[in-house]
């Protein structure tokens, strides 16, 4: 018998489908899937389990094409079907060497089965031989699954030169051990399904992360717009204190001019003053705003720093988990290599359990019967008692009211006819007489047509129209009003 090698076989179930593809995809396998068998009279040999999709239990098979060669009457070679939780469903599908009159030893049959039905996820090829020598040989030569991917399978590349024994002879660890391979196998794919899922969360998260960057980005841009406001703004007050700078430069080219008329216009210098008091507290209030400003883009520098550590931080994330894919890389390699190059089993030393050990028990003596002696009945001969015959047995299917054995049924007198009475006849109603007849009504006056009255029209009156109010009179022009002025200066006084 000869045995595929695991990772070939895993090669050939990821070819089977594709990872839920859009259309419809039709693959082609590199090597075969058989199974051969030539010890006869041998139980059902089956093969691994292979999938209708390695990446999902949702997909079933449809369709699956078989080849076998049989050598005699009653071989026969076939399916089995299994749903997701490995429970087989229905019956064994099986291709008998009876199957097709024309079948000789050693010619090719090709049988395909509908298992839709079935929402069959796994499925065996299997064998059984009987008395005829040769060697059978079954593989598997296409198979459809329920998203329409198709996987054509070769022939078997050698079915004229079979190994000698069939199964042969302990290779039943090196099957049970392919098959617990198989096995691991599908849980490192089932355990990659859920990596999948955790790497689809963590590229959510990044997109969110991408998103909150792009909301960020509006944020400050809409911070730089309202400070570029403020720096305008800024441009403004300086034109505005430019214009006050230029006015007091005129009033100190005036004040040679107006030195006689300065003690006139004190107070309006104190007020300037007063005024100026206002202008330093307004320019105070702006310095404090910048000085907020300036607050606020320190903390605002922080929370990007904060968020520059949390970028650091996923990053650091992303590479302990490709450090996490290389381990489970490294380790689906190793399987690999004890797959394709499996380590011997040391053969098991029992020099330690000494020689065989041997028992030698004596024979026992089978005792002999005693001699026979002749018995003497002292004892009269027993009387039988008096014959009673029994019922006849019943009939096959007895009539369900009257047995043989049941008394005789009376029957009952017949009943007595009385003579039928003719009913009394109807009296027949007597006819409808015809009602007198309807007199016509008088026909209808026809009115002569005639128009109505038009409807007289009144004149439109014209509204009363609006009076314009009188135009505002422009005020006088105002007139500058004239300086104070000044009182003459002391006169110092002689003193008494």
């Amino acid at each position: 018998m000869k045995r595929l090698s695991v990772f070939a076989l895993f090669l050939i179930l990821l070819n089977i489908v594709t990872i839920s593809p859009a259309y419809a995809v039709t693959n082609t396998a590199s090597s075969s899937v058989e199974i051969e068998l030539s010890t006869p009279n041998s139980d059902t040999f089956e093969s691994d389990y292979f999938m209708a999709d390695t990446t999902t239990t949702a997909n079933t098979f449809t369709t699956i094409t078989i080849s076998v060669i049989l050598q005699g009457n009653l071989d026969a070679g076939g399916l089995r079907l299994y749903d997701a939780n490995m429970n087989q469903v229905g019956d064994d599908a099986n291709v008998a060497y009876t199957t097709n009159p024309n079948y000789a030893p050693g010619q090719s049959f090709q049988v395909t089965w509908n298992c839709a039905a079935y929402h069959a996820v796994y499925a065996k090829l299997h064998l059984t031989t009987k008395a005829a020598s040769g060697t059978r040989y079954e593989w598997l030569t296409s198979a459809t699954n329920s998203i329409n991917n198709t996987t054509n399978f070769p022939d078997p590349t050698d079915t004229s030169n079979p190994p000698s024994g069939g199964t042969g002879t302990g290779n039943g660890d090196i099957v049970n051990a392919i098959n617990g391979l198989g096995s691991q196998l599908g849980t490192i794919i089932n355990n990659q399904g859920g990596l999948s899922s955790t790497l689809s969360g963590i590229s959510n998260q990044l997109n969110t992360i991408a998103g909150n960057q792009s909301t960020l980005q509006t944020t400050l841009s809409g911070i730089g717009s309202q400070l570029g406001t403020i720096i305008n703004n800024q441009g403004g007050l300086s034109s505005t204190l430019s214009g006050i700078s230029n006015q007091l430069n005129t009033i100190a080219g005036n004040q040679s001019t107006l030195q006689t008329t300065l003690s006139g216009i004190g107070s309006q210098l104190g007020t300037i003053i007063n005024n100026q008091g206002g202008l330093s507290s307004t320019l105070s209030g702006i310095s404090n705003q910048l000085n907020t400003i300036a607050g606020n883009q320190s903390t605002l520098q922080t929370t990007l720093s904060g968020i520059g550590g949390q970028l650091g931080q996923i990053i650091n994330d992303q590479n302990g988990i490709a450090g996490q894919l290389n381990n489970l890389n490294n380790t689906i390699s190793d399987i690999k290599g004890d797959i394709e190059n499996p380590k011997p089993s040391p053969p098991l030393d029992t020099s330690g359990l000494g020689p065989p050990q041997t028992i030698s028990l004596p024979t026992p003596q089978i005792p002999t019967e005693p001699p026979k002696q002749p018995y003497t009945y002292n004892q009269s001969a027993p009387q039988l008692p008096p014959y009673i015959d029994t019922p006849p047995p019943l009939p096959a299917m007895p009539d369900p009211s009257v047995m043989p054995h049941d008394p005789v049924s009376t029957v009952n007198p017949p009943l007595a006819i009385s003579p039928s009475q003719p009913a009394t006849p109807m009296t027949p109603d007597p006819p409808i007489k015809a009602s007198t007849g309807v007199s016509p009504q008088a026909p209808l006056t026809r009115q002569t047509p005639s128009m109505d009255k038009p409807l007289p029209i009144s004149p439109s009156q014209p509204a009363t129209p609006i009076t314009p109010d009188p135009p505002v009179a422009a005020n006088g022009a105002y007139n500058r009003q004239a300086p104070y002025t000044p009182q003459p200066p002391l006169v110092q006084q002689a003193p008494p």
